[in-house]
């Protein structure tokens, strides 16, 4: 009885790390169990967490040798990109390339399949990066864990909010994945971030920053039903990105 759930919590942390990380996590998985990546999503936001975390000990780690912010902040960004495989860099670039084509809505999805990056892609991500470093440098040392960690922890939590309210426009890849995904889990995934962002966060600036995120998501919503009818993995990628930056950049402009 016990048992059960436990082991439920133990197939979800591997398989969403195994999705949006380079954790090699893979290895730990029950085989006799198919993942459920819908089901996942609860543990989104603790994974968001962790990668941040892990991007503000290198800022901090190269701060105390001596580097200044400057430096240490795009070593910092390059740390997060690594522990994502720049998952989402990746669909920031693609979404930016088919939904600035100005072509039929088949046209910019068969764009953004496209492995190749376009201008509009380019930049998209020299511009996403710039935006990242800055807000970085202009943080006070004492701001960078609670920073990074919160910004990443409200992107992973964007994603489900998108998937439940959103039609996917594809009906194979990670739209058929998300099939599953209820009101109850995206409120899960919701609740875990907006429960780490109380903890980390004064509460006026912790409501702030998910109501920032909150308002992102609508808006993603609007843009992504107007030009494709629905969500894809690049447009997923794409909020994550856009949350990151936007939060960042809330935090550089009342943290400092």
């Amino acid at each position: 009885m016990i048992i059960q759930p436990i082991r439920r919590y133990y197939d979800d942390l591997i398989c969403a790390g195994s999705v949006l990380t380079r954790f090699p996590v893979g290895r730990f998985a029950n085989e006799q169990t198919p993942w459920d990546l819908a089901r996942s999503t609860w543990c989104w936001p603790l994974y968001g967490a962790v990668i941040g975390a892990l991007s503000a000990g290198l800022f901090l780690l190269l701060k105390l040798c001596g580097a200044s912010s400057l430096l240490a902040a795009p070593w910092s960004v390059l740390c997060q990109i690594f522990l994502t495989g720049g998952l989402h860099e990746d669909g920031l670039a693609d979404t930016m390339d088919g939904l600035g084509s100005g072509k039929d809505t088949a046209t910019k999805l068969t764009i953004m399949r496209d492995s190749r990056i376009g201008s509009f892609g380019a930049l998209a991500l020299l511009l996403y990066i710039s935006i990242r470093v800055t807000a970085l440098a202009t943080l006070p040392d004492r701001a960078i864990f609670p920073a990074l960690a919160i910004s990443a922890t409200l992107a992973r939590a964007a994603m489900p909010i998108l998937v439940t309210f959103c039609p996917a426009a594809r009906p194979d890849g990670l739209a058929k994945q998300l099939t599953g995904l209820s009101k109850d889990r995206m409120l899960s995934s919701l609740f875990c971030a907006f429960c780490l962002a109380l903890l980390l966060l004064p509460y006026a600036m912790a409501f702030l920053a998910c109501a920032l995120t909150l308002g992102l998501v609508v808006l993603m919503r609007y843009q992504t039903l107007r030009h494709l009818n629905g969500f894809t993995g690049d447009i997923l990628g794409a909020t994550v990105c856009c949350v990151e930056a936007a939060t960042l950049t809330l935090f550089a402009m009342l943290l400092t």
